[in-house]
């Protein structure tokens, strides 16, 4: 009798190849032809750790960022004082560099790092703003700029055009000498007190006709000019500078002839004083000069190569 090939046998009724095949089946291919199924809490294997944001969790604080905020927050309030704005300065550089390294951390919140940047730039503006205002207030009102800026007002109206104020002691005669020098700018009548803005004043006092040369005088050797005169020179430093009275000039004519200064030594007569006169001090000078006319002559006046030229007459204006 033939044995059947389908009968089994005790190796293939044992409980361990039942087991075995058991396992097989879920495990691998089946006999049947049956999916894999992997069996239940098998490892899994191959598996890496993801951003925690994107696993539905809230990414961890940057302590870079946060750092980072706390200096340039800090050096925002210092920068805005003279006193501390170097300090704060630093800290807001400080804070900048740190805020970008706080970007470059990962799986870290970067919001603390981008507020720290962005505060480190607008504190280091702000910062700057509050310098130049606070050295504005300080030069304005500074003592000696105020004074810088009057002076050099000052030196710019030192060449506008002198005003005339009466010398003499009769009150109408005075008023008179004012309506006839304010008549034509620039042009007074001797006697009266040009004075420029910058308070520098000139007097050329009315001609004395009682001079005679001496022997050793220059200047006299015109027979056209035979009249002598003397006017006296006064000059008053009112300014706020020294005045240098040996740029003072004086020309005139007479009677349409050019007049001459004379140099007379011996009698005191000839340029004026070299020393220079202090803020309120005055010198007073005489010239003399040959003249064709002594009730008509016109002198012009220099004080120096800043200010405007002065003119004194005898005639009416």
């Amino acid at each position: 009798m033939t044995e059947n090939s389908n009968t089994p046998t005790p190796e293939n009724n044992s409980p361990n190849a039942q087991s075995y095949g058991s396992y097989g089946s879920q495990s691998g291919t089946s006999q049947n032809g049956g999916a894999y199924q992997q069996p239940h809490g098998a490892p899994t294997y191959g598996t890496s750790a993801a951003d925690p944001q994107q696993s539905g969790g809230k990414k961890p604080k940057n302590t870079v960022g946060i750092v980072a905020l706390a200096l340039s927050a800090l050096g925002f309030v210092l920068g805005l004082f003279p006193a501390t704005a170097l300090f704060g300065w630093l800290l807001l550089f400080a804070g900048f560099v740190t805020g970008i390294v706080g970007l470059f951390q990962k799986f870290k919140e970067k919001i603390t790092s981008i507020i720290a940047i962005v505060l480190s730039a607008v504190g280091t503006i702000a910062s700057i703003i509050a310098m130049v205002v606070f050295a504005a207030n300080t030069i304005a009102n500074d003592p000696e700029f105020e004074q810088m800026i009057q002076d050099a007002q000052a030196s710019v109206s030192a060449t506008a055009t002198p005003s005339a104020s009466a010398a003499a002691d009769d009150t109408s005669a005075a008023g008179s000498n004012e309506q006839s020098a304010a008549s034509l700018d620039g042009v007074l009548k001797f006697g009266e007190t040009a004075e420029y803005n910058d308070g520098v004043k000139v007097t050329v006092s009315e001609p004395r006709t009682d001079y005679t040369p001496s022997d050793t005088a220059a200047g006299d050797d015109n027979d056209a000019l035979k009249n002598y005169v003397v006017f006296a020179v006064t000059i008053e430093n009112g300014s706020r500078e020294t005045f240098d009275p040996g740029m003072f000039l004086a020309s005139g004519n007479s009677a349409g002839v050019e007049a001459n200064q004379i140099f007379d030594s011996e009698q005191n007569l000839g340029s004026a004083p070299s020393t220079k006169l202090l803020p309120g001090d005055k010198v007073t000078f005489d010239m003399a000069f040959a003249v064709a006319d002594a009730n008509d002559i016109t002198l012009e006046i220099n004080t120096d190569f800043e200010r405007d030229e002065i003119l004194f007459t005898t005639k009416d204006i």
